[in-house]
């Protein structure tokens, strides 16, 4: 038995397991959803009236500057996985 057979390996890259849009519920309840920056890139901060939660933004829009207002009906999370851990991105598909 070596050093290595008692650490949890990962997988080097995440995976794409599914998307999904916001429901209609959560729709009628987001006041806005903002760039903000983070610890590692950038965030989307979404405005409930009780209010905010985040989520980090997908690399593919890393280049959305902070401060922009995102399009909500445009916004879809997308669940990743590696090995064991799960995440979630927020992919904007707007402008």
């Amino acid at each position: 038995m070596g050093l290595l057979d008692s650490r949890t390996t990962y997988n080097k890259s995440w995976e794409e397991v599914s998307r999904e849009s916001f429901s209609q519920d959560d729709l009628d309840i987001i006041e806005n959803i903002e760039v903000v920056p983070a610890n590692y890139g950038k965030s989307a901060r979404v405005s409930k009236p009780n209010g905010f939660c985040f989520f980090s933004l997908s690399r593919e829009c890393q280049d959305l500057p902070v401060g922009k207002q995102l399009d909500k009906e445009k916004c879809v999370i997308v669940h990743l996985m590696r090995g064991e851990q799960e995440t979630d991105k927020l992919l904007y598909l707007g402008d």
